[in-house]
């Protein structure tokens, strides 16, 4: 497939390079360290005139989801101005997945590319795209609907897969029961989550929820492996959306230990990057005892307060977390 991608895109036959780019495309998104295909999409933009709206969207829409995972915004924002930003609604998608982080947009978009791509008989990236749209139900509050429709797509990757989808599914079930404080519920669907046998480099939490497991168990020098193994994957693969998750486990593993210096950077980044939410629920009920807890020290609040001012980006937070759990895994009273 290599071979045949390069060669199309080197004598610039567009429509074989969008041939066997399209089967394949959604697994950077699947699977870790496939950013060889966001290469590919950009090649074939570079080749297709802006005039092909259709096409220039359409790449676009497969890079975006390599940028929703490097967090390199600014990048994707100059590939898209650089294509001519075409007024196509895949277009305007890439831009929410790869740019914006607006969940009222992606509410309001996500359905329509939905039904698209199910008129095109694209039905795995339709089906991405709803779990996107139930996730913004989420992360907005609305998480009644939010659970019905991710409750929907479980019972539906249950009996067709692929267990990927399975597998995030179950992840975000359980992030929305311990979003709305029902830890137990939470703990169920994680565990199912975990259970789901899915290909070897499957991006998903598995590595944080096992990590989470170790440790409430009291086994906290494997959960210590566990989690910096994973950050070392992450940072491998330039997955920096997976620090938001790390980061959670992390924060709340720290104040249990009272290592709360190493709690409140992690907080501090947080607030640089606003993930704890100004307004809605954001992650704060996940996080909601360590928040307490460090608020309760003056100087673990200087702490957070001087990393959230030094603005600490996802790279800088993994390789903190990753120094301190490579310390502690190495303590003989970890």
């Amino acid at each position: 497939v290599r071979g045949a991608v390069d060669w199309a895109l080197t004598v610039e036959d567009r429509d074989l390079a969008a041939a066997l780019l399209r089967p394949i495309a959604l697994q950077m998104f699947v699977r870790r360290g496939l950013g060889e295909i966001a290469d590919w999409a950009e090649r074939l933009l570079a080749i297709t005139p802006p005039e092909d709206e259709e096409s220039v969207a359409l790449g676009l829409l497969w890079a975006s989801l390599h940028y929703s995972m490097t967090q390199e915004r600014e990048r994707f924002r100059q590939l898209i101005e650089d294509c001519g930003a075409p007024d196509h609604l895949f277009a305007r998608y890439a831009y929410l997945v790869g740019v914006e982080d607006d969940d009222f947009a992606v509410l309001e978009l996500g359905p329509l590319v939905v039904a698209e791509m199910r008129r095109r008989g694209e039905e795995s990236y339709a089906r991405l795209f709803e779990m996107f749209t139930a996730a913004a139900l989420m992360t907005s509050g609305q998480f009644t609907q939010a659970r019905a429709e991710h409750e929907a797509l479980a019972d539906l990757f249950r009996a067709e897969g692929p267990p990927s989808f399975l597998n995030w599914t179950l992840y975000l079930l359980g992030a929305s029961a311990a979003l709305q404080g029902d830890q137990e519920l939470a703990d169920r669907y994680w565990d199912e989550s975990t259970s789901v046998d899915v290909p070897p480099r499957t991006n998903g939490p598995n590595e944080t929820l096992s990590a989470r497991a170790a440790f409430r168990q009291g086994r906290r020098a494997e959960a210590y492996r566990i989690l910096g193994g994973y950050i070392d994957e992450l940072v491998e693969v330039e997955n920096l959306s997976g620090a938001a998750i790390v980061g959670i486990e992390f924060v709340n593993m720290m104040t249990a230990i009272d290592r709360l210096h190493d709690a409140g950077v992690i907080l501090g980044h947080f607030d640089a990057t606003g993930l704890l939410g100004v307004e809605g629920p954001g992650f704060k009920i996940m996080l909601t005892e360590a928040l307490d807890v460090v608020a309760a020290d003056p100087l673990a609040m200087a702490t957070r307060e001087d990393a959230a001012a030094r603005s600490l980006d996802e790279r800088e937070a993994l390789a903190f977390m990753r120094q301190v759990l490579t310390e502690l895994a190495a303590s003989p009273i970890a």
